[in-house]
């Protein structure tokens, strides 16, 4: 597992994001400004990844940006 982990999306416009995996289903709108993100202990395993618009029937241009970096107490963000 990762001691810490950060999945953000990077878009112009209000996207969306869910992460199913081992521990469960995260979801999240505005993690950064309009960006979405979660963040912190992820356990080991598959994960799917859905990234969408706020707005119904809207698709818009992201990047998504993964960050590990090791903390002594993480603290899950974003659930």
């Amino acid at each position: 597992f990762f001691t810490y982990l950060s999945l953000e999306v990077e878009s112009s416009e209000d996207t969306t994001l869910v992460i199913q995996g081992p521990g469960g289903t995260w979801c999240n709108d505005d993690y950064r400004n309009m960006n979405p993100g979660i963040a912190g202990q992820w356990l080991a395993g598959e994960y799917r990844v859905w990234v969408g618009s706020y707005k119904r029937g809207e698709y818009y241009p992201y990047a998504i940006r993964l960050t590990a970096a090791p903390l002594l107490n993480p603290v899950p963000y974003g659930r």
